[in-house]
C-alpha cells in the first residue's frame, strides 16, 4: 500500500472580516440614533429654558404683588433722572398705577 502524505498548512487567520466590521458599525450607527431620538436634547434645553422663564415670571409677579400689598393696591414706579428738552436731568415722580383685579 501506497502511503500518501499531504502536506496540510495549517494557518490560522485572525482578524475580523469587511463585512463583519461593517455589520457592526451599522448597528452602532442605528443604536447611537435611537438613543440620540430617545434622549433629544433639544427637548431638553428647550424645557430648561421655560422652566427658567417660568420661574422669573413668578419672581416678578410676587415683587409686584409686595409692592401693591406695601402701597394699599396702588403700584407705584419710580424711574429715576429723566431728561427734559433742554437736556438737563431732573428727579421725575414716581409714577403711579392704580391695578384693578
Amino acid at each position: 500500500m501506497k502511503n500518501h502524505q499531504t502536506n496540510h498548512v495549517h494557518t490560522t487567520e485572525e482578524g475580523f472580516t469587511l463585512i463583519e466590521i461593517l455589520v457592526v458599525m451599522g448597528l452602532i450607527a442605528i443604536l447611537a440614533g435611537v438613543v440620540l431620538v430617545a434622549i433629544n436634547p433639544a427637548r431638553h434645553f428647550a424645557q430648561a429654558r421655560n422652566t427658567t422663564r417660568t420661574s422669573d415670571v413668578a419672581a416678578i409677579l410676587n415683587a409686584v404683588g409686595q409692592k401693591m400689598a406695601e402701597n394699599q393696591g396702588v403700584f407705584t414706579c419710580d424711574a429715576g433722572d429723566d431728561p427734559d428738552h433742554t437736556g438737563k436731568h431732573q428727579k421725575r415722580r414716581g409714577l403711579r398705577y392704580r391695578i384693578m383685579h
